[in-house]
């Protein structure tokens, strides 16, 4: 109890030196005490403490659980490898803490705080894991629990990260940047850096008779748009094509349609290399030679990435509805075809419906036509071994206020992104026959096990697009807001697992000092904000 008494000490006392004047510069080299020197009490210099504390790799030193007020409580305290001071009897290092308190979660980053050296030994397998996860917590450990994070806790003054909340990301337009047009039918993917958002239709911006052949790039810590010139054989048919990351740096494209919705279509694949544009900034678009037996033109099919392999499932012509499952080798690609959809099959033919790949199994979420939706209580899964589809039955979510047990409403255009260690789906809005939805939900796929957030899209949508970062943030953008078919180019993000103490450090700093993000390479030298972070964050 003693230790559990002076880590809740230490944590407020993070808390308050984060805040106040006179605190000390944080070298992430070894330093003596001799090298530190008192900062000025303004925003840089303490964003500089706070970089400074976790910019190097990161140990678990301690743990503690008890209980509180009837509360369990965890309390760990992370330590960066770098900038140790040792003696014989203390050791001095920068440190985070974070308190875990039932739904609570409360962090504390502080210039350096000193123990006993002999009272906890860092193991070598303990830094291996930490410098691979780079991170707080492994997201892949999350079951289909929620986390709720207040910011009253009576614990720490302060609390950094909010969860199980979902935000618009506002001041793009306040600052007279560049925005998309209103989009439907486009399609998004993350890197670590940007979102980016291709094709799609915008009846309103760009004209009735048109899709939108435009490359759109968003910045995520500078929040501004930006319009990514394009060249070579770039693909037209885009309203409802599928697209997949591969190797996070190639955006693939696979059919699609153009406008009148279903006359012109497309089978090809096209591929571009996001981070590699040329002197004018663009990018070039090439349209792969694939060989073997290549899907129907279509739209509306869904796709995923896994090995070496491109999975397609089902699809439209505009009149005709397909369950069909191919796969590209992307090596010499040449497409197989794994199954095909006979009449009376129990897996009927969809649209606009979602996969995931899990343990040698494509899982089929939602779709439908323009007639019939289908549901999340028994989930259609491709054996890869046999190619046989097999019904999965999930497990429901019991809702605190009925007492039953709820599985999302059956829908199609909705969004599904996987989790970086694809053990989770997070599925957001989508359609019914009469209703357009805003409800979130999470699925556990090694126990297909359902779970409800208590937040919502701040707008109902549907043929929206939603990509997550590897740190398990997930953006949805644009989608059709109402049955007048007003659309969108609101840009939403939701964290759904804890993010690295890089993540949430940066974080701190751009919340509570704005003008980060406007300041270019010299502005960011001068307040010491570690290389490796303006590369990683701010870099064009």
């Amino acid at each position: 109890m003693q230790k559990w008494s002076r880590l809740l000490k230490a944590a407020r006392d993070c808390s308050q030196i984060v805040g106040s004047s006179g605190v000390k510069r944080v070298t992430t080299a070894p330093a003596s005490g001799s090298n530190d020197e008192p900062l000025r009490d303004d925003e840089s210099s303490r964003w500089n403490l706070q970089f400074a504390a976790v910019s190097g790799n990161v140990v678990e030193v301690a743990r503690e659980e008890n209980t509180v007020g009837g509360e369990e409580v965890t309390c760990f305290l992370w330590c960066s490898l770098n900038g140790w001071e040792r003696s014989s009897r203390r050791v001095r290092a920068p440190v985070v803490i974070v308190v875990v308190a039932g739904s609570s979660v409360c962090i504390a980053i502080s210039p350096k705080i000193s123990w006993p050296s002999g009272s906890k030994r860092i193991r070598s397998e303990e830094v291996r894991r930490w410098e691979r996860q780079n991170g707080v917590f492994d997201d892949c450990t999350d079951d289909a629990g929620t986390l709720q994070f207040a910011n009253d806790h009576r614990m720490l003054r302060r609390t950094y990260y909010l969860n199980n909340e979902i935000l618009p990301i506002a001041s793009c337009h306040l600052l007279g940047k560049l925005l998309p047009p209103r989009l439907s039918g486009h399609r998004v993917v993350c890197t670590d850096q940007y979102l980016y958002s291709f094709g799609g239709y915008a009846p309103l911006d760009v004209g009735e008779n048109n899709v939108v052949i435009e490359l759109w790039r968003f910045h995520f810590y500078r929040k501004t748009w930006k319009k990514i010139p394009l060249k070579g054989d770039v693909p037209e048919q885009v309203a409802s094509s599928a697209v997949a990351l591969l190797h996070g740096r190639i955006l693939i494209l696979l059919g699609g349609t153009g406008v009148p919705f279903g006359e012109v279509r497309s089978r090809d694949v096209y591929s571009c290399f996001l981070d590699n544009p040329d002197e004018n900034g663009a990018v070039t678009w090439i349209r792969w030679k694939t060989h073997g037996e290549a899907p129907l033109r279509l739209y509306g099919q869904a796709i995923t990435i896994h090995d070496d392999y491109l999975y397609m499932v089902g699809g439209t012509d505009g009149l005709d509805y397909t369950i069909d499952v191919h796969r590209l080798h992307l090596r010499d690609r040449r497409w197989e075809r794994l199954s095909n959809y006979v009449q009376g099959e129990p897996i009927p033919p969809r649209y606009r419906h979602e996969i995931a790949y899990f343990d040698n199994q494509i899982y089929v979420f939602g779709g439908g036509t323009p007639h019939y939706v289908y549901g999340f209580d028994m989930l259609p899964a491709l054996d890869l071994k046999t190619s046989r589809w097999i019904h999965q039955p999930t497990k429901g979510w019991r809702n605190p206020h009925s007492g039953h047990l709820e599985v999302p409403k059956p829908r199609r255009c909705h969004s599904v992104v996987q989790s970086a260690c694809g053990n989770w789906i997070v599925l957001a809005g989508g359609v019914d026959r009469n209703e357009t939805l805003d409800d979130i939900w999470k699925l556990h796929l090694p126990t297909l096990r359902w779970h409800r957030y208590n937040c919502r899209l701040p707008k109902k949508l549907y043929f929206h697009s939603a990509a997550m970062t590897t740190t398990g943030c997930m953006y949805v953008f644009g989608g059709v807001l109402d049955s007048y078919q007003h659309r969108s180019n609101d840009l939403y993000a939701m964290n759904v697992s804890v993010p690295t103490l890089q993540e949430l450090a940066l974080d701190i700093a751009m919340r509570t000092y704005p003008r980060l993000k406007m300041m270019d390479e010299n502005q960011l030298n001068q307040i010491h904000i570690p290389k490796f972070i303006r590369h990683k964050f701010f870099a064009h």
